[in-house]
């Protein structure tokens, strides 16, 4: 994440993006055990704000808190990946069905402006930038719909 876009966003915002980054990108594989003051220290933030980014984690089904255990990263089975695969297939139609066509300008300077960002870091070979600009692109599109619950389902 750069530092810019670090800025512009609260620290439990930043500390769940980077995890979350880390854990999709592999840099914590599944299973892998969440040391509070090991990232504490990594990523310069309060505990507290550590256990707020496991929770807001656990609620995207990335990771799995146990009480008197503390957090780790999911072990998805191949059934756990097509069931979200393919609720998220039923909530991102339903998006796209209430898009207003034509978009507004706005909307589509932002979706467009995503798509180039991620064509760009493919070319690049650029994992984290693809990752990164994959959801600035879904965000775009799904906000687009005008729902912001169904937006926020999504996500």
């Amino acid at each position: 994440m750069k530092t810019a876009e670090l800025v512009t966003l609260d620290p439990l915002q930043q500390v769940v993006s980077v995890l979350q980054e880390d854990i999709v990108l592999g840099r914590l594989p599944p299973g892998a055990r969440l040391v509070e003051e090991d990232l504490a220290d990594r990523l310069h933030t309060k505990r507290h704000v550590l256990r707020q980014a496991f929770m807001e984690l656990e609620r995207f089904g990335l990771v799995e808190r146990k009480r008197n255990r503390g957090a780790s990263v999911r072990q998805l089975t191949l059934e756990d990946v097509s069931q979200i695969y393919a609720v998220r297939s039923i909530l991102e139609r339903a998006a796209a069905a209430q898009i207003p066509l034509p978009l507004g300008k706005a909307e589509l300077k932002a979706i467009v402006a995503a798509q180039r960002r991620h064509d760009a870091a493919v070319e690049a070979g650029d994992a984290k930038a693809v990752f990164r600009a994959n959801f600035e692109f879904h965000d775009a599109l799904f906000a687009a719909c005008g729902n912001p619950y169904l937006a926020a389902a999504i996500d």
